[in-house]
């Protein structure tokens, strides 16, 4: 809004009852949702602490232009309160105002029939409804850009870590360092030199065999499942318990879980073991439901999973997921070529 749309003209100042009031002509104006050329509106004089969300309040916005504007969110910048404008003419967000250049909040406008309340509840109704479709609007097209960001950035690691395929492979003792770095954050807020020495133990003081599974690209761990064979109660047989399947985070979504999961047990198969144990929290059934179907289980096995509860646990993993894989059609598992697999 510049001088050539809109043009206010100071009447006079007064004290009322403890507060400023000033009035202001509307000498020429352009189309305004609020004002009309020959209005005379009414302003309080106030700091910018007294100002609310959707008050309509008069001074310069950052470029420096004059008029009434409504406020849609207050917030401090650099220790200074920041008012973000949406300018009354037209119906989208428009431009910043700093508290210094507050002049005041809009009370009345005289119309030449008597003052038209800006407090009013049906004014107030009106242009509240109206502010909660711009703030809905702001926050709809916030939550599309984002997943717009995060389909383009999923896209470009795809197209970046497909040129190589992944290597499957047992771990040895040399590639404890990589591994401690791939799982740092999952044992956040543990340091670096203690999950070393954890993995460190899988290899120098494991009881039984234990397997450690690795996915490497470019000379890089980019994840990790770990099983420990142990033997059935009541048959006897050997199984797989799967204590950990971890994918570090650049790798995720590019379908890495499902065929190194399909990598382990094409691997246990070779070694003779058709059962395969794990236990999770509830809050990834889905996950892990999405990813038998991936594997394709039932053409090969089938899959139990039951739900159980963990009284020693927090809330949040209260229930947990104990889920049981047994392969029917071993011969299927054994035509599978995988890098690693021999």
């Amino acid at each position: 809004m510049d001088s050539k749309i809109a043009k206010f003209v100071q009447l006079g100042k007064i004290n009322l009852a403890g507060k400023n009031i000033i009035k202001f002509l509307v000498e020429d104006i352009s189309y305004h949702r609020l004002l009309l050329p020959k209005d005379i509106i009414t302003i309080e004089e106030i700091g910018g602490n007294g100002i609310k969300q959707g008050d309509f309040i008069f001074g310069y916005n950052v470029a420096s232009q004059q008029g009434v504007f409504q406020v849609i969110e207050k917030r401090i910048e650099k220790n200074e309160l920041i008012f973000i404008l949406r300018e009354e003419y037209k119906f989208y967000f428009d431009g910043k105002m700093h508290s210094d250049q507050l002049i005041g909040r809009l009370i009345s406008i005289n119309r030449g029939q008597g003052d038209i309340k800006v407090n009013t509840f049906e004014f107030f109704l009106k242009n509240k409804i109206e502010l909660g479709l711009i703030l809905l609007k702001r926050k709809v097209i916030k939550i599309i850009k984002s997943i717009q960001l995060s389909i383009i950035f999923s896209r470009f690691v795809k197209m970046f870590h497909f040129k190589t395929k992944f290597i499957y492979r047992i771990a040895n003792i040399n590639d404890v360092e990589n591994i401690a770095r791939l799982l740092r954050w999952h044992y956040w807020p543990m340091s670096l030199r203690d999950i070393r020495k954890r993995i460190y133990s899988l290899f120098t003081e494991a009881e039984g065999k234990q397997y450690c599974f690795i996915a490497c690209r470019n000379n890089a761990i980019a994840g990790i499942i770990i099983t420990k064979e142990k033997y059935s109660n009541d048959t006897h047989n050997p199984f797989w318990y799967l204590d950990m399947l971890y994918i570090g985070f650049f790798y995720r979504y590019l379908g890495l879980s499902a065929e190194f999961s399909l990598f382990v047990l094409c691997y246990g198969v070779r070694k003779n073991i058709t059962e395969f144990i794990g236990v999770s929290t509830k809050g990834i059934r889905p996950y892990s439901e999405n990813l038998f179907k991936k594997i394709n289980l039932d053409k090969v096995g089938s899959v139990t999973i039951s739900e159980e509860s963990n009284p020693a646990s927090s809330k949040f993993f209260h229930k947990r997921l104990s889920y049981t894989i047994k392969i029917t059609q071993r011969d299927k598992l054994l035509k599978y070529q995988l890098p690693g697999l021999r």
